[in-house]
């Protein structure tokens, strides 16, 4: 949604009025495997998924943009089979056009249902043949262009939270698009020998990163926010601090919302989920090749390994994750905060 705001801008200043489709990222998964439906924990694990920052930020976003007239409407794709019904007979064929940014079989079928037309932006989530990344389709190719350009787009007063007076926010998402601990280790030590205090944020489901400093007792050496934030606090804590390292997801393209100063990793990550960066306040860094397979957007298990990864079960598996050092991401930071070296 936050990648989406450049697109917004230009529709409003063309008058054209855009309807968002809001769901929860539950709430069209029966559109893959019908039986998730009556899986006895579907309605209790959606219900605890509807208290984390990322369910909330995602309405919150939408009314703000409605609030700031870059949507028109929000439509909202109600759970269960019987309510998808009935949206679908009330606005079967209602829009001229739906944009399909990413082509998934949930959202080529909303497409089909909800407009007279539909327009397929990209094959899929490493379609990189005419833009190098979403956010590079929706700034209309404009490269130089940053999401923190388009930062007045939503702005609103922040919800306050205790912040100490210099920090770095990290948020280390899934395990399989994080570095190892043994890299965040030697990062945490350097920002920690100038000063420069750590913030973690995301939800409880980071709290395995946590677990994993404790291996080298750092676990106190970080200040934890997984779980005991707002996304309202969340927007506030990557806003103000010197940089954000982020590992993917919602986070890292508010971080590049609000905050010019960013350092984007990526490893198992598609290739269009990158926001633009202009590699003077905010990087990317994602050393991996990919010289046999595409970002897969895996997920670990619970052992840490990537079922889904090509080389499983070889001794390249993780490959993408493994090419991810501290010396790149120190360097960077150094770069970002002006210390020398």
């Amino acid at each position: 949604m936050i990648s989406g705001i450049p697109f917004l801008v230009e529709m409003k200043k063309q008058g054209n009025e855009v309807t968002q489709i809001f769901y929860d990222m539950n709430a069209l998964m029966y559109l893959y495997d019908i039986r998730k439906l009556f899986s006895p924990s579907y309605r209790n694990d959606l219900s605890e998924y509807k208290k984390t920052p990322m369910s909330q930020g995602r309405r919150w976003v939408l009314d703000l943009f409605k609030e700031k007239w870059l949507i028109y409407e929000i439509l909202d794709v109600p759970i269960g089979l019987r309510a998808l019904l009935k949206a679908i007979i009330k606005y079967y064929r209602y829009f001229d056009e739906a944009v399909v940014v990413i082509n998934t079989r949930p959202w080529r079928l909303i497409g089909k249902f909800f407009a007279k037309k539909s327009r397929i932006v990209f094959a899929d989530t490493n379609d990189n043949s005419t833009y190098k990344t979403l956010s590079e389709w929706e700034l209309e190719g404009k490269t130089v262009s940053k999401l923190f350009d388009y930062q007045d787009a939503i702005k609103r007063p922040l919800e306050t939270y205790p912040l100490p007076s210099q920090y770095v926010s990290i948020f280390p998402s899934l395990l399989a698009r994080s570095p190892s601990v043994e890299v965040w280790k030697d990062v945490i030590h350097f920002l920690k020998s100038n000063e420069i205090k750590v913030m973690i944020v995301g939800w409880v489901r980071e709290q395995r990163f946590i677990d994993e400093l404790q291996k080298y007792n750092l676990q106190n050496e970080v200040i934890n926010t997984l779980g005991k934030t707002t996304f309202g606090q969340m927007y506030c804590i990557v806003k103000n601090s010197l940089c954000n390292i982020m590992c993917n997801g919602g986070v890292m393209r508010l971080s590049n919302l609000v905050n010019p100063h960013n350092i984007n990793i990526h490893t198992v990550s598609a290739f269009l989920m990158e926001p633009p960066v202009d590699s003077k306040f905010s990087y990317t860094i994602r050393p991996y090749l990919y010289p046999k397979c595409k970002p897969c957007e895996g997920a670990a298990s619970s052992t840490g390994r990537i079922p889904t990864c090509v080389f499983y079960d070889t001794q390249e598996e993780g490959a993408c994750r493994n090419a991810l050092i501290s010396l790149e991401i120190i360097i960077t930071l150094k770069k970002i905060l002006h210390l020398s070296v």
